[in-house]
């Protein structure tokens, strides 16, 4: 979190009112941006994957030295989070004050 402060990236949530708000500073229609904290996990995906011929199988044909998602091989864990399910259900945790 200080290196995003640092570097003036926000990770709070913010609300965008528009000029027309009322005394508040905010009507119910306003944009409330919320950055959530994620990690993948398959059995949450409903779309085609690339090996079905979903939509980025055609990327992949167009870009051979592509390859899937480097998470695996990049990313070093600690035992408690050493599968997707755990860093998934870690991740969505960090939002229970947001949401």
């Amino acid at each position: 979190r200080r290196l995003c402060e640092e570097k003036r990236v926000r990770v709070a949530p913010l609300r965008l009112c528009s000029a027309e708000s009322g005394s508040d500073g905010c009507r119910l229609d306003d944009l409330l941006l919320v950055p959530l904290h994620s990690w993948y996990h398959s059995s949450w995906d409903r779309e085609p994957g690339m090996e079905a011929g979903g939509p980025d199988s055609e990327l992949r044909k167009a870009m051979p030295g592509v390859g899937m998602w480097t998470d695996h091989q990049l990313c070093k864990w600690p035992p408690h989070l050493a599968n997707d399910e755990a860093r998934a259900l870690h991740f969505a945790s960090l939002n229970r004050e947001l949401v």
